[in-house]
C-alpha cells in the first residue's frame, strides 16, 4: 500500500486524502487493530496507575473490566466510564489485578521477552557474544528498575 501511495503521490502530487484511498487502497481503511500492549502500560502499572483504555485485545493480555475500564472507540460509554472511575473500590482492585498480573508474575520481563524473540538459538547459530551482553545488561536495567521502584515506594510509605 505504501509503494502504491508514494507511486501514486509521484505523479499526483496535489491528490487529497479521499482520491489516494479510493486509488490505493479503498476499502481497508481502519481495518487494523492497533490495540496492543506497550511499554507503557507496564510503566503505568508498575506505578500503580489505573487504566481507560479503548476497547481491544491488546495481546490477549489485558482483559476489560479486570485491568482496565474499558472506553467505547466512539466515546459513547463516556458518562458510564466516569462513574466508573469515581468507585474507589474499583479503581483498587483494578490497579491490583494488574499489578499482579503484569508485574508481579514475572510472566513479561525482558529477559522473558529477549528468550522468546532469539532463544537460545536463532537459525541454528549461537546466539552472538553481543546478543548475550545485550540480554544480560537487560536483565540487570530490568532488575535495577525494580528496586528503584521498590526504594520510591519505601519513601512514599515514609511520608505518609
Amino acid at each position: 500500500i505504501n509503494d502504491t501511495i508514494n507511486s501514486y503521490l509521484q505523479k499526483n502530487s496535489n491528490a487529497t486524502y479521499k482520491e489516494v484511498e479510493n486509488v490505493c487502497f479503498k476499502g481497508l481503511d481502519g481495518n487494523l487493530s492497533l490495540k496492543a500492549i506497550s511499554p507503557r502500560i507496564f510503566e503505568a502499572a508498575m506505578c500503580n496507575t489505573g487504566l481507560v483504555l479503548i476497547e481491544g485485545h491488546y495481546n490477549g493480555i489485558l482483559i476489560p473490566n479486570k485491568h482496565y475500564i474499558p472506553l467505547k472507540e466512539d466515546f459513547s460509554n463516556i458518562s458510564e466510564v466516569i462513574e466508573l472511575i469515581k468507585d474507589e473500590s474499583l479503581r483498587k482492585t483494578l490497579v491490583s489485578n494488574t499489578y499482579k498480573d503484569l508485574i508481579d508474575s514475572k510472566k513479561y520481563t525482558y529477559s522473558k521477552f529477549v528468550k522468546q524473540v532469539i532463544g537460545d538459538e536463532v537459525s541454528g547459530h549461537k546466539v552472538s557474544f553481543i546478543d548475550s551482553s545485550l540480554y544480560f545488561l537487560n536483565k540487570f536495567l530490568e532488575n535495577l528498575s525494580i528496586v528503584l521502584i521498590q526504594f520510591l515506594e519505601g519513601i512514599r510509605f515514609l511520608r505518609r
